[in-house]
């Protein structure tokens, strides 16, 4: 078992340097969202995928196994990423399509949605 304070005494940097990046990755996120505003799908999966890649990493990195640690993260970020691109931009993306997968009229869930 891992005791926490070994674990920040044997590398005190690592909470600074998380600092740091979910810092640079929340700058990224606000600058892609032009502030919740956009609707252009591939910003969308690439902010969703920083994300996801900030969270990943930050829950996986170990002194000594950075790289696989990254690459770990990278693939849970592509997978996201475009996961969300597949999907669409936020009006009449999945919702809709689950929404309308019956073939009934759902045009009201849709106008809702935009």
């Amino acid at each position: 078992m891992i005791n926490a304070k070994n674990a920040t005494t044997d590398w005190p940097e690592r909470s600074w340097a998380l600092a740091v990046t979910g810092a640079a990755i929340g700058l990224l996120v606000h600058l892609l969202s032009d502030d919740g505003s956009t609707k252009e799908a591939w910003r969308i999966a690439l902010a969703i995928g920083l994300i996801v890649a900030g969270v990943a990493i930050s829950f996986v990195v170990e002194r000594g196994r950075i790289i696989p640690s990254a690459v770990f993260a990278g693939f849970a970020a592509l997978i996201m990423g475009f996961t969300a691109y597949w999907n669409g931009g936020p009006v009449g993306g999945l919702a809709a399509r689950v929404c309308c997968a019956h073939g009934g009229d759902c045009s009201a869930f849709v106008s809702g949605l935009g």
